[in-house]
C-alpha cells in the first residue's frame, strides 16, 4: 500500500484496499503462527492457541471500538485500518517469538 496515492481515494476505495491487504496479512499471520507452533511443547501450543483466540476477540472488539470512534475518517475506514494495524503488530510479535 505504500505506493498508493491515498489522497485520491474515497472511503469505499480505502475499505476495498484494506480488505485486500488484510487477506494478505491474515495469510502471513497464519503462516507465522503455524511456524511457531512447530517448535513448541504440547503445553506451549495450548497456551499459544488460547492466546491467539483471545487476541482474535480483542482485535475484533478493539477495531469495532475504533469504528465507533468519531475520529476522521470514521466508520468502516477506521475499522478496516485498525484491523491492518493490529494484525501487523501480531505478526511482528509472533515472528519475534520464533527461535
Amino acid at each position: 500500500m505504500d505506493s498508493v496515492d491515498l489522497g485520491a481515494f474515497k472511503n469505499t476505495q480505502f475499505i476495498a484496499c484494506a480488505e485486500k491487504e488484510l487477506k494478505l496479512q491474515d495469510g502471513t499471520l497464519n503462516a507465522e503462527y503455524n511456524q511457531l507452533r512447530k517448535n513448541l511443547s504440547p503445553e506451549q501450543k495450548e497456551f499459544l492457541t488460547r492466546g491467539q483466540r483471545a487476541w482474535l476477540k480483542f482485535r475484533e472488539d478493539w477495531c469495532r471500538f475504533e469504528e465507533s470512534h468519531p475520529q476522521a475518517p470514521g466508520g468502516m475506514v477506521n475499522y478496516s485500518f485498525c484491523l491492518l494495524e493490529v494484525t501487523d503488530k501480531q505478526i511482528s510479535l509472533i515472528k519475534d517469538l520464533q527461535f
